[in-house]
C-alpha cells in the first residue's frame, strides 16, 4: 500500500519524490516482508511484547518508503510529514480499496453468484487486482513519462471529501453483515452500482480536469517558444532585407564619399561615414550569448522592457550553445524573464532594472539574474519546491518556479534563489 501512497504523492503532490526500478527493488524486500509479517500476526502468542512489536513493524512499514522514495538533503520536518501523510494516505487508500471490493462482493452475493461464506476470499482478490491495477497505470501513465500533474488545493480538497464520502460507505457496509436488503434485487443492485460508479468516477474526474489545466498551461508555454521562433525567423528575414538594400546602396554611397573628398569637403564626409557606421551596427545583434536561441528569446523581451522602463544589462557569453531542447531553455529562461519583468513592475520607474551575468569555469556555465522588487520574497518556500506565489489566484500559478527547477534537474543543473528588500537574485549552475 505505502508503494501506491508514493507513487500517487509523485505524480500529483510532490515532484521532489522520484520512483524508480532501482528504489521499488529496495522497498519490496523489507516492506513487502514487514507488511506480510504484520498481515500474519505472527508475533501473536509466541514472542513477548507482541502489541508493542506489532505497532513498531508497522511503523517500520512505513518509514521504508518515506526513506527510499524522497530525496535526499531534505530537513527532518519534511520526512515527518511524509510519514504523516503516508500513515494518513495508507488507510485512506486501503478503505477505498475495501470498499470497492465489497460493494462488487455484495452485488454478486445478491445475484447469487457467489456464497456468503466466500465473499472473504473475492474481496481480498478484488483488492489485490484493484491494487495491482491502480499501480501499473500510475507507473505507464506517469512515472514511466516522468509527468507530474501537481494537484491545486481545490483539487486536494476534493479528494478529502471524496475519501470521507467513501469511508461512510464503507461503514455502512461493515454493518450491514447480511449484504442484503429486504427489498427487490434490483433496487439493491441500482444502489451498488451507484455506489461503485462514484467510487470509479470520481477520481477520474478530478484527475481529468486538472490534466486539462495542467496541458492547457503546457500549450500556453509552447506558444511562448513559437512565438519565439516566430520573432527569431521575422528578424533575421528582417536584417536579410536590410542587408540586401545596404548593399545595393554601397556603390552610390562610396560615389558620394569619393565625390566629398575631391571637392575637399572632409568634415561632411566623415559625417556622411558615421551616419554609414550607425547603420551597419543596426545590423548587428543586440544580444549575443553564445546560444541563438537564448539570444532570441532575450531580444524579444527587450519592447517590453522599454516599454515598462526596466533597464536590461547583460554580461558574459557562452562559448557554444547549451545543448538544451528549445522549448525547455524557453519554460526556464522565458519563465525567469517573465517574473523579473512582473516584479519590475511594482517598483518605482527609476529603480526598475534586470542584469544577467554570465560566468564560466571548465565543467559548467554560471548564469545569475539580478532584479529589483518592491518587497522581500519568501525564498525558503521556493527553494524547498513549493507551490508558491504573489498572486491572490493560487490554484493558476506559482507552478513556473516548479517548471524551471523540474528543467534543470533534467540536465543535472542546479538554482539557487535569494532576497533582499531591493533585490531578487537567482542563479543557475549549468554543467557544459
Amino acid at each position: 500500500m505505502p508503494i501506491i501512497v508514493f507513487m500517487f504523492l509523485q505524480c500529483f503532490y510532490d515532484d521532489g519524490i522520484r520512483i524508480n526500478h532501482k528504489k521499488i527493488g529496495m522497498y519490496l524486500l523489507p516492506g513487502v516482508l514487514t507488511g506480510t509479517l504484520i498481515e500474519l500476526s505472527v508475533f501473536t502468542d509466541v514472542i513477548p511484547f507482541q502489541p508493542v512489536l506489532e505497532n513498531l513493524a508497522e511503523l517500520f512499514y512505513l518509514i521504508v518508503p518515506v526513506v527510499v522514495f524522497c530525496n535526499r538533503k531534505r530537513r527532518i520536518r519534511y520526512y515527518i510529514k511524509k510519514l504523516i501523510l503516508t500513515a494518513i494516505l495508507s488507510i485512506f487508500f486501503w478503505i477505498t480499496f475495501n470498499a470497492f471490493a465489497i460493494e462488487i462482493c455484495m452485488i454478486l452475493v445478491r445475484m447469487k453468484f457467489i456464497t456468503t461464506e466466500k465473499h472473504d476470499i473475492y474481496c481480498y482478490f478484488l483488492i489485490l487486482c484493484s491494487m495491482i491495477f491502480i499501480a501499473l497505470w500510475l507507473y505507464i501513465a506517469f512515472i514511466r513519462k516522468q509527468l507530474t500533474i501537481l494537484m491545486r488545493k481545490r483539487d486536494t480538497f476534493l479528494f478529502s471529501m471524496y475519501f470521507i464520502v467513501v469511508t461512510l460507505i464503507f461503514a455502512a457496509n461493515s454493518l450491514n453483515k447480511e449484504y442484503g436488503w429486504d427489498e427487490s434485487w434490483i433496487i439493491f443492485v441500482s444502489v451498488k452500482l451507484l455506489m461503485l460508479s462514484f467510487m470509479l468516477l470520481m477520481p477520474v474526474i478530478i484527475i481529468k480536469s486538472r490534466q486539462s489545466t495542467y496541458y492547457n498551461a503546457l500549450s500556453i508555454r509552447n506558444e511562448q517558444f513559437l512565438e519565439a521562433e516566430l520573432s527569431a525567423s521575422q528578424a533575421y528575414r528582417q536584417s536579410q532585407e536590410d542587408t540586401r538594400a545596404f548593399r545595393h546602396d554601397m556603390n552610390n554611397n562610396l560615389m558620394m564619399l569619393s565625390a566629398m573628398m575631391q571637392k575637399n569637403q572632409y568634415q561632411e564626409a566623415q559625417a556622411y561615414m558615421n551616419s554609414l557606421s550607425e547603420t551597419l551596427s543596426s545590423f548587428s545583434p543586440k544580444i549575443i550569448t553564445g546560444d541563438s536561441m537564448l539570444d532570441t528569446l532575450f531580444a524579444s523581451k527587450l519592447p517590453v522592457m522599454e516599454e515598462k522602463s526596466i533597464q536590461f544589462d547583460i554580461s558574459g557569453v557562452i562559448d557554444s550553445n547549451l545543448n538544451w531542447k528549445p522549448i525547455d531553455i524557453c519554460a526556464v529562461f522565458a519563465n525567469l524573464m517573465d517574473n523579473a519583468i512582473e516584479a519590475c513592475e511594482k517598483v518605482a520607474a527609476q529603480n526598475r532594472y534586470i542584469k544577467i551575468r554570465i560566468r564560466k569555469t571548465n565543467l559548467q556555465y554560471i548564469i545569475t539574474f539580478h532584479n529589483s522588487v518592491a518587497q522581500l520574497v519568501d525564498c525558503s518556500k521556493l527553494n524547498e519546491n513549493s507551490q508558491y506565489t504573489s498572486k491572490s489566484d493560487r490554484s493558476c500559478h506559482g507552478f513556473g518556479m516548479k517548471n524551471i527547477r523540474h528543467t534543470l534537474e533534467k540536465y543535472g543543473a542546479l538554482m539557487q534563489i535569494d532576497c533582499t528588500d531591493t533585490e531578487f537574485t537567482t542563479q543557475m549552475i549549468i554543467m557544459k
